[in-house]
């Protein structure tokens, strides 16, 4: 079961064609919310419910605990603030929540480092991509020279940074632009809006990567700060080029084969965009992104939580 709150989820479509069971549930802001969520887990108890919502943990890990469910678990999925007046009060939600969780799961290494500032011990389970973007890579005709064709994927908004990277393309690329746009800073659309215009834009919005992954030389990753970059361990598989942000959250990539980590200086990205694709080996062996094996991993901390909490 997948429970989501609101009504409008773009990706319920997809999980009930896999065969998941999902229901809605009034935001738990809402009293209603909050007594539709209860009647869930009290006649589904007996379930691992595993908690992915930043926000509204600690009032689901409640509300979970008092309706009976005790398995819980905990995925965090980014870097969150830890200074000033957001840091003190994830840490009291923290402290609340996690004291009805049995687990707290981090996305990736990054993740798990900066929730021990919080004084959280964590299991890290590597996030993974779709086994399509495997066969993007085997599609590849021959690994390019030069950049000709870039890619940038996430929804935008302040933390992807794209206009960053979009200010550092030379005056011949052509683009691949996915994402929602929504929250794109309007310096963003008017540089999308002119790629378009001079017919160096490729495609632009809400789309499937996998099929434009194949077709990239060089993927653009220039985010803040990321939990694991998906997108950006989508590239690396689909045997893309990427330059990545130095950033929290990007560095378990440090030393992959293709992958580049730069600060964030503009005049770097400038010049590293226009030099020759250089192969680069790697300094350590390709991280296990498939599917197969994040499911196993969380298939058997499930199993432990099972063993903890036999009623």
């Amino acid at each position: 079961m997948v429970v989501g709150q609101g009504s409008d989820h773009s990706f319920a479509s997809d999980l009930e064609f896999a065969g998941y069971d999902v229901r809605f549930v009034p935001k738990l802001t809402s009293f209603r919310g909050m007594v539709q969520l209860w009647g869930l887990a009290r006649s589904n108890r007996d379930a691992v419910w595993n908690i992915h919502v930043e926000r509204e943990y600690a009032i689901m890990a409640v509300i979970l605990r008092s309706a009976g469910a005790r398995r819980i678990v905990r995925t965090v999925h980014n870097v969150f603030p830890r200074a000033g007046g957001k840091g003190l009060i994830r840490t009291m939600a923290n402290r609340v929540g996690d004291r009805c969780s049995r687990a707290v799961v981090a996305v990736s290494d990054d993740v798990a480092i900066h929730e021990r500032a919080f004084g959280r011990r964590t299991t890290t389970i590597l996030n993974w991509v779709d086994d399509r973007f495997f066969e993007a890579a085997r599609s590849r005709q021959s690994a390019p020279d030069v950049g000709e064709i870039f890619a940038l994927v996430g929804n935008c908004s302040s933390i992807k940074n794209h206009e960053f990277a979009l200010s550092a393309l030379p005056p011949e690329a052509r683009l691949i632009h996915l994402g929602d746009e929504t929250n794109a800073a309007a310096e963003e659309i008017a540089q999308l809006d002119d790629l378009e215009k001079q017919g160096r834009l490729i495609a632009r919005g809400v789309k499937d990567p996998a099929r434009y992954l194949a077709e990239t030389d060089i993927f653009l990753m220039p985010s803040l700060h990321e939990g694991m970059g998906v997108a950006l361990a989508e590239a690396t598989v689909s045997g893309c080029h990427v330059l990545a942000a130095d950033s929290p959250g990007l560095r378990w990539s440090r030393g992959l084969p293709g992958v580049e980590l730069l600060p964030l200086d503009q005049a770097l990205w400038r010049r590293r965009i226009r030099e020759p694709i250089q192969a680069i080996a790697g300094t350590r062996s390709v991280v296990d992104l498939l599917a197969s094996r994040g499911t196993r991993e969380y298939a058997k901390l499930y199993d432990e939580v099972v063993r903890q909490c036999t009623y």
